[in-house]
C-alpha cells in the first residue's frame, strides 16, 4: 500500500489521507498534501478517523487495516462518496478478503456487493519469500483486476467460489495468480520450490503446473509480458 501512495504521492497534486495503527512507513510530501493519523494516539479508532477524514476533502484515504464492521462501514460511505479507498485486511487470497469486507454488511451485504462490483479496481495479495541467493526477500502477487465482462457480475451475485475459480484457473484476462509467479520465480531460481509450495494460495494449482514445466510444458506467461494492467487498487 505504501508503494501506491508514494506513487500517487509522486504523480498527482492530491490531499491523501493515511490512517494506521501503528504509523510505520513514512512517505514525506512530494506533489501531494499527506494527512497522518494514528490510531490510539490522534484518534480512538479507525471508522472516527474515516468519518473525520471524509470532512477534509481527501482524494485518497488509506487505512491499514480492517478489523472491524464500523471501520468496513465507514470506509463504504467513503467509496459511495466517490473518494478513492485503499484498504487492507488479513485474508488467506484477494478472493476471501473481497468476500470478507462484504461480509462485514450483514443483511446488506447483496447491496454493497452490487455498489462494489461497479466502483472496485481490485483487489492484491501478497507473499514475501527468502531469495536462493540471500540477498534478503523477494514478493510475489495476485491481482484480481475487476472488469465490466467477467468479474464484476461474479462480485454482484457473491459467487466467490466461481470466482476463485477463474482466478486459479487463468481465465480472468486482466488478473494474475499467485501460482503462476510463484512458478517464474521457482524457474528463475530465485526462490525455493520447497517454499513457494506452502506460500501459493492455490497450493494444488502450482504443484499441478510445476509438473507440467517440469514435463516441457509452457512456460508461464506473466501479466507483464502478455500486457495486462497490474495498476488495480483495492
Amino acid at each position: 500500500m505504501a508503494a501506491m501512495l508514494q506513487h500517487i504521492n509522486l504523480n498527482a497534486a492530491a490531499h491523501i489521507v493515511r490512517i494506521e495503527d501503528p504509523l510505520e512507513i513514512p512517505i514525506p510530501p512530494e506533489r501531494s498534501l499527506i494527512t497522518e493519523r494514528q490510531v490510539g494516539s490522534d484518534v480512538a479508532s479507525a471508522d472516527l478517523a474515516v468519518h473525520d477524514a471524509l470532512r477534509q476533502r481527501p482524494d485518497v484515504i488509506a487505512v491499514s487495516e480492517v478489523r472491524d464492521t464500523a471501520t468496513a462501514g465507514a470506509l463504504y460511505e467513503a467509496i459511495d462518496s466517490g473518494h478513492l479507498v485503499l484498504a487492507s485486511l488479513h485474508a488467506p487470497t484477494p478472493v476471501d478478503g473481497l468476500a470478507r469486507f462484504v461480509s462485514y454488511f450483514n443483511e446488506d451485504a447483496p447491496q454493497r456487493a452490487q455498489v462494489l462490483s461497479q466502483v472496485l479496481a481490485g483487489v492484491i495479495g501478497q507473499v514475501r519469500l527468502p531469495r536462493l541467493d540471500r540477498r534478503g526477500y523477494r514478493a510475489f502477487f495476485e491481482l484480481l483486476a475487476n472488469d465490466a465482462q467477467q468479474v464484476a457480475p461474479l462480485i454482484a451475485e457473491r459467487r466467490w467460489a466461481d470466482l476463485k475459480s477463474a482466478l486459479n484457473e487463468g481465465r480472468l484476462e486482466q488478473s494474475f495468480n499467485l501460482s503462476e509467479q510463484l512458478l517464474q520465480g521457482v524457474l528463475d531460481k530465485q526462490i525455493d520450490h520447497r517454499l513457494a509450495l506452502p506460500a501459493a494460495f492455490d497450493g494444488n494449482g502450482f504443484l499441478r503446473r510445476l509438473r507440467e514445466v517440469s514435463r516441457g510444458a509452457a512456460r508461464p506467461q506473466l501479466a507483464g509480458q502478455a500486457g495486462a494492467s497490474t495498476g488495480g487498487h483495492g
